[in-house]
């Protein structure tokens, strides 16, 4: 208990403090949003959009230069790699499943694994893979092997795996390959906007 017996613990606003349009942010959602769970009732982040009143609103999609806002969504309405996190969290499951070894709460580790299955559903779950270090510390591409147990029929189960990381549902490193335009045309924000859908593609699966 951290407030006191029968007291929620509501976090309304928290970011991942530098408005970031890459896959950073979605990768810290996800961390954080694990390490929340059955600590914090609500957990908010802040804020939905780039669409900011305090201090006057930039039009260019992508700035890193201004704070505190730290949208899901620039001003263009393209979701970031943020949004993405939080839609994927949203689709995958209403409770954990045991995952072993937990290594979110490690301080030597950057990557997490965890699992979710909807209590409706349970021929479906969902695997998280993170890879995430504060900003300008120590972080490296990293291979990670995952076996599943407990499968009721192994030999006909099928993977699709969905992709947050710089190359892939995100739009920043497209809007840069344009130009990086401060006002970016009607194409260009259909663009951006195509670029920032989740991108995922068939696993296979070792059985």
């Amino acid at each position: 208990e951290i407030v006191g017996p029968n007291v929620p613990l509501y976090y309304t606003e928290y970011d991942d403090g530098y408005n970031s349009a890459d896959s950073y942010g979605a990768a810290f959602i996800v961390y954080q949003n694990y390490l929340a769970n059955g600590i914090i009732d609500a957990l908010s982040f802040w804020v939905f959009s780039d669409i900011f009143e305090e201090g006057g609103m930039y039009p260019d999609p992508y700035n890193f230069n201004w704070m505190p806002v730290d949208g899901l969504m620039n001003v263009y309405g393209t979701p970031k790699p943020n949004y993405r996190a939080y839609e994927l969290l949203h689709n995958s499951g209403d409770y954990l499943v045991d995952t072993q070894p937990d290594t979110f709460y490690s301080n030597t580790e950057t990557v997490g694994v965890f699992t979710t299955m909807f209590s409706s559903d349970s021929s479906k779950l969902s695997l998280f893979i993170v890879n995430w270090n504060v900003m300008n510390h120590t972080i490296t591409t990293e291979s990670v092997n995952v076996v599943i147990r407990g499968l009721s029929d192994a030999a006909s189960a099928t993977g699709v795996g969905y992709y947050i990381d710089p190359d892939h549902s995100s739009s920043f490193g497209t809007w840069v390959e344009l130009g990086a335009p401060k006002y970016p045309t009607p194409k260009q924000v259909e663009i951006l906007n195509k670029a920032s859908e989740i991108y995922f593609e068939p696993m296979s699966l070792l059985v």
